[in-house]
C-alpha cells in the first residue's frame, strides 16, 4: 500500500500553565548559512544553539549547562532518547549513526531499516501508534529526551506531551520544494545529537554529487514527457509543478507534463483529464502500489490506454521495501536525493550513466 509516512503535527508554543526553562535570548552569535533549506534556521550562541522552525524557537543547551526560564523550548543536548513520529527522521538518523538512541516509532511495520526492525523485534524499540494517532502514554513512558513529529498537523497527543513537559520537534523537512533542501535537514538532527560536523560533511557531498549528477541530465539531447503517480479512489492526485518532485524530474533531465503549473500541492485530476494530456508520455513513474503491470490495469482497465505501460516503460519506487510494506526510498531516499536522481537520470537517459545500477527503482514486470 503506498505511503508517505508522515506524522503530519502542528506544534504550537509553550500551552498555558506549563513552565520551560530556557536560556536568555542570544545577544550575539551568528546564523548557520543554509544552500537549500528554508524551514529552519540555527543561530549559535555563547554556550547554546537556538534552532527556528517556521516560527517556533527551540533552544539546543548542553546537559551540563544552567538555562533560565523564558519562552524558547529548552532541549538538551546530544539526545540519547528519541521517539520518532516519521520514519524519514530514521534516514537522517541512520546516517549520523544515532539511529541506536530511538525508543520508539510510529508505524513499526512500515521501518525499512533492517537494524531498527531488528531493535522493534526484540523489544528495545517501542511501536508507538500509528501515524497521526500516536499514543500519548506510550511516548511518555519511554522518557525520551526529545520526539520528532513532522510540522503540519494538530495531532491531541502532541499536545499532551507538550503539557507533560517532553520537548515535541515539528521537523518540517517535507515542507522544503527542493530535494536538496530535504537533505540539508540533516544539519538540524546533527545540532540534536551532537554530530553538526559529520552532518555538515555529508551533506556537502550528497549536495556535490546532486548538482553533478543534474548538471550532467542537462547534456541530453532530448528530454522524455513523465507521468507520476495512479489514481486512487477515481482521483489522481498530481504532483503541482513547484512540487519538490517536479523539480527532481527536472533536474533528472525529464518533461513532466505538469511543470508549467504553478502549485506546490497535489492537484486532484480525474482519469480523463491525465489521459488528454499524458496518454502518449514516454514514461511512468511511481505508479504507488503495483507490483507489476497487471495490477495496474486491474485497478482500472482504462489505464491500459496510456501508451507507457503498453510499452512497459513503467518504473515504480519498491526495489527497497520492507516485509510490511515501508519503501526505503522515503527513508534513506530523503537524505541522499543524488542517488534518486542517478536512479531517473539512468532510466531517463541510460546512456549517460551506462553503469549505474538502479538503488530504489525498478522497471515492473508484465505480472
Amino acid at each position: 500500500m503506498l505511503r508517505i509516512v508522515l506524522a503530519v503535527l502542528v506544534l504550537l508554543l509553550v500551552s498555558t500553565g506549563c513552565q520551560r526553562p530556557a536560556p536568555p535570548e542570544p545577544t550575539s552569535g551568528r546564523t548557520d548559512t543554509l544552500r537549500y533549506a528554508t524551514t529552519f534556521r540555527l543561530n549559535e550562541a555563547e554556550g547554546y544553539q537556538t534552532l527556528d522552525i517556521n516560527g517556533l524557537r527551540f533552544a539546543l543547551v548542553d546537559s551540563s549547562a544552567t538555562a533560565r526560564s523564558g519562552d524558547a523550548v529548552v532541549v538538551r543536548v546530544p539526545v540519547r532518547r528519541i521517539v520518532t513520529l516519521s520514519t524519514t527522521h530514521l534516514g537522517f538518523l541512520a546516517r549520523l549513526g544515532a539511529a541506536d538512541r530511538v525508543v520508539g516509532v510510529v508505524g513499526a511495520p512500515w521501518v525499512y531499516a533492517p537494524s531498527v526492525r531488528e531493535r522493534i523485534a526484540s523489544g528495545q524499540i517501542v511501536d508507538v501508534g500509528v501515524t497521526g494517532t500516536p499514543s500519548a502514554e506510550a511516548i511518555a513512558a519511554l522518557r525520551p529526551d526529545v520526539v520528532f513529529a513532522s510540522a503540519g498537523d494538530g495531532d491531541p497527543a502532541v499536545e499532551a506531551l507538550r503539557r507533560l513537559g517532553i520537548p515535541v520537534v515539528p521537523m518540517a523537512e517535507h515542507q522544503e520544494a527542493h530535494p536538496l533542501g530535504r537533505a540539508e535537514w540533516i544539519k538540524a538532527f546533527g545540532a540534536f545529537v551532537g554530530a553538526a560536523d559529520t552532518a555538515h560533511a555529508v551533506f556537502d557531498t550528497v549536495a556535490a554529487r546532486y548538482e553533478r549528477l543534474a548538471q550532467t541530465a542537462q547534456t541530453a539531447s532530448q528530454k522524455p514527457t513523465v507521468l507520476l503517480g495512479s489514481p486512487y479512489r477515481g482521483t489522481w492526485f498530481m504532483p503541482g509543478g513547484r512540487t519538490f518532485a517536479a523539480r527532481q524530474l527536472a533536474d533528472a533531465g525529464t518533461a513532466y507534463l505538469w511543470a508549467a503549473d504553478t502549485s506546490r500541492a497535489n492537484l486532484p485530476l480525474s482519469l480523463e483529464t491525465v489521459l488528454a494530456r499524458a496518454q502518449h508520455a514516454d514514461l511512468w513513474l511511481a505508479p504507488g502500489a503495483w507490483g507489476s503491470l497487471a495490477d495496474g490495469t486491474a485497478q482500472e482497465p482504462r489505464l491500459a490506454l496510456f501508451d507507457a505501460l503498453g510499452r512497459g516503460a513503467v518504473y515504480n519506487y519498491d526495489a527497497r521495501m520492507s516485509p510490511g510494506g515501508g519503501f526505503d526510498v522515503f527513508e534513506t531516499g530523503v537524505v541522499q536525493p543524488d542517488a534518486v536522481l542517478a536512479d531517473l537520470i539512468a532510466v531517463a537517459h541510460p546512456a549517460l550513466l551506462p553503469n549505474h545500477r538502479l538503488v530504489y527503482f525498478r522497471r515492473l514486470p508484465a505480472r
